[in-house]
């Protein structure tokens, strides 16, 4: 399947979510890699909805990498809201979305042959005394992420955000949010 258009998602509006400007600092190069090497998968443009905290590469990437600020009020940041706006996906023409990390552990790989091991992800809630931002694994313990934060008394963990999030022990692959 080659997608007509893809979506990066460099922004967040879900509540608490890790700015993926964070995720992004000083890997910008790598960003930059990982955008190139998408133009080779659509057929279409590669979309990176982002606000003013991503900085943009301003050379090397051609004309069908589109640079599209979005609004940082929630939902606006949803993958799906963009598509629907500006490259509805049809049959026979899929569109594909991928989060601004996950673009820079592409260009990563290339330029090293190893997949980065971490994410950033924020770990937040009522249940907690803090919030916090961290990098871990894909797959990690929620429990353990939680540990020394937690309150007192019975809790969901969700891997996602409050809005969208599944009960899980575990951090699942596209999860950015606790």
């Amino acid at each position: 399947e080659r997608p007509s258009a893809l979506f990066v998602m460099a922004l967040d509006t879900r509540p608490d979510a890790a700015p993926p400007a964070l995720a992004l600092q000083g890997r910008e190069e790598e960003f930059s890699r990982g955008l190139r090497a998408l133009t080779g998968l659509a057929d279409g443009p590669v979309v990176v909805c982002h606000d003013d905290t991503v900085p943009k590469p301003m050379s090397g990437l051609g004309d069908r990498v589109i640079w599209r600020k979005i609004s940082p009020v929630h939902p606006h940041g949803l993958a799906g809201i963009q598509i629907a706006a500006l490259h509805p996906a049809r049959p026979n023409q899929p569109v594909w979305d991928m989060y601004a990390e996950d673009v820079v552990d592409i260009g990563e790989f290339l330029a090293t042959g190893f997949v980065p091991e971490t994410r950033l992800v924020s770990v937040s809630g009522t249940a907690l005394r803090e919030d916090r931002l961290m990098r871990c694994q894909p797959g990690a313990d929620l429990r353990a992420l939680c540990f020394d934060i937690v309150k007192p008394g019975p809790h969901r963990l969700l891997a996602g955000s409050h809005l969208d999030g599944v009960e899980s022990r575990w951090l699942d692959t596209r999860s950015r949010q606790v």
